[in-house]
């Protein structure tokens, strides 16, 4: 894998140059003409095997919970589409995907280079940010807002180029990664000029303590002849960004969503406790079961940090909810929940769902006591 790494140094070097100044909106990435047809996900990674020696990547079990795919350019050709890197300094305020039938649940990433603008040295890569989960719409392009810094720029004081780059990260056994192959994927003739070049982790980019600025970093592997089917809209500092597409899906926090609601829907805003049980109505949106916990917790919303660091587990439950299913999950309440449900008609709780790699689901609920 030691030479693909050097394939994708060269390659990200070259992109790594000051951008120049952009007074508005622009596009890059996947022009989106190209229908995905990877067909695999996180649970797959190519990777070299003892049948590699012609130079292809064979498709292996992965054994990890996420992955990132990002797209570094395009072989030899310096600042040609798609890449995934960003124009300059600015936000990243939508992407759009393209997705096949069956979309695996995403997140979108922010990845940073470092180099010496003098020497060419550079560290690869660093984590910066990303986003709550979201679900593409199958066989459809799906708009998803977003509200993402990211730089591109030379520091005069140390001659120190950063460079952002945009990745798309999926969770295992969720569906198929937004990925167009055109066959040229191998490592001994597949860098030539005009050839799209992808970059992979395996787990997730930001998942491991060296992705931070603080670690050492985490060196990108790749292939060539992949393209991300993913576009994004840049706006430069002080710019207005443009209006979002119809039915574009927000994906800028406050909780895990996807085009058809978040990764587990949640029930109704009031729920009735009686004998100490609460039961709640949980629906799987995923396309994989629903593994993890469900916990009722006190708010401590609005309140003060050492309040929020007080927030109380009020009852927790284990949920194993089938694909596209629906459960029914009792919660039995803890001595302080049932006190708490005693003695106030109308507690304000938080109902907390932990799927793990899947995300966590947060919603505000009030629970009353049966009458």
């Amino acid at each position: 894998m030691g030479a693909v790494k050097r394939f994708l140094l060269a390659l990200t070097v070259c992109l790594l140059l000051p951008a120049s100044a952009q007074g508005q909106s622009r596009q890059f990435g996947s022009s989106l003409d190209q229908e995905p047809n990877a067909n695999f996900g996180c649970e797959t990674r190519p990777a070299f095997t003892e049948q590699s020696s012609n130079g292809d990547l064979f498709p292996t079990p992965s054994n990890q919970a996420d992955c990132t795919w990002w797209q570094a350019g395009v072989f030899g050709q310096q600042n040609a589409q798609p890449t995934g890197a960003v124009p300059g300094d600015g936000r990243i305020t939508n992407v759009a995907v393209r997705s096949g039938p069956n979309p695996a649940v995403i997140r979108f990433v922010i990845l940073r280079l470092f180099a010496d603008a003098a020497s060419g040295n550079r560290q690869c890569c660093f984590f910066v940010s990303e986003t709550p989960l979201g679900r593409p719409t199958p066989n459809q392009v799906t708009n998803f807002t977003v509200n993402l810094p990211v730089e591109r720029n030379t520091n005069p004081q140390n001659n120190l180029v950063t460079q952002d780059f945009i990745g798309v990260s999926a969770v295992t056994g969720t569906g198929t990664l937004p990925l167009f192959t055109n066959g040229q994927n191998n490592t001994l003739s597949g860098y030539f000029s005009g050839n799209p070049v992808a970059g992979f982790y395996y787990p997730r980019f930001g998942a491991l303590p060296s992705d931070s600025p603080n670690g050492p970093g985490r060196r990108e592997e790749s292939v060539p002849g992949f393209v991300v089917t993913m576009r994004s809209t840049w706006v430069p500092p002080g710019t207005q960004a443009p209006p979002p597409p119809q039915n574009a899906i927000p994906m800028n926090g406050g909780g895990n969503g996807n085009a058809n609601g978040p990764a587990v829907g949640l029930p109704g805003r009031t729920l009735v406790a009686r004998n100490g049980v609460v039961p709640l109505q949980v629906r799987c949106l995923l396309t994989g079961d629903c593994r993890g916990a469900l916990t009722l917790r006190t708010r401590g919303a609005g309140a003060s940090a050492s309040a929020r660091r007080r927030s109380r587990v009020l009852g927790t439950k284990r949920i194993r909810i089938g694909a596209g299913k629906r459960a029914r999950v009792t919660v039995r309440l803890n001595r302080t929940g049932r006190r708490l449900v005693s003695g106030n008609r109308r507690a304000k709780l938080v109902a907390v769902v932990n799927l793990g790699a899947g995300g966590t689901v947060r919603r505000n609920v009030t629970v009353r006591r049966a009458r």
